[in-house]
């Protein structure tokens, strides 16, 4: 087979990767589990980033809002207060899906039982 110039060149565009595989596999598992490590340290990342974003919205909140009450479905809320319990479900929320991720990785990694 003879190369054409662009080939030549290099103009040609990448061919997809394929991975190598052995005889038991050992190689396509290898690189399935460092792709699963490199995706929980981006999940990691995002999650911390997301917990210092909201401390962040947290302390602006309660230093540039006032404390007095609001009427809430008949009930008298402090607007800091309430707040700082929105911003906390919110930082739940985040914190719920970092660990149904985390779970869900442990149970790839672990394999069809």
């Amino acid at each position: 087979m003879r190369a054409t110039l662009s080939e030549a060149k290099g103009d040609r565009e990448p061919a997809a990767e394929i991975p190598s595989v052995s005889c038991e596999g050992s190689a396509v598992r290898y690189r399935r589990h460092s792709e699963l490590a490199l995706e929980e340290l981006e999940i990691k990342k995002k999650f911390v980033m997301a917990l210092v974003a909201y401390a962040v919205l947290g302390i602006l909140a309660w230093t540039t809002l006032s404390d007095e009450p609001i009427s809430v479905f008949g009930m008298s809320v402090n607007l800091r207060a309430g707040t700082l319990v929105i911003l906390g479900l919110f930082a739940f929320r985040a914190a719920l899906y970092y660990w149904r991720v985390r779970i869900e990785e442990k149970r790839e990694r672990s394999g069809p039982e």
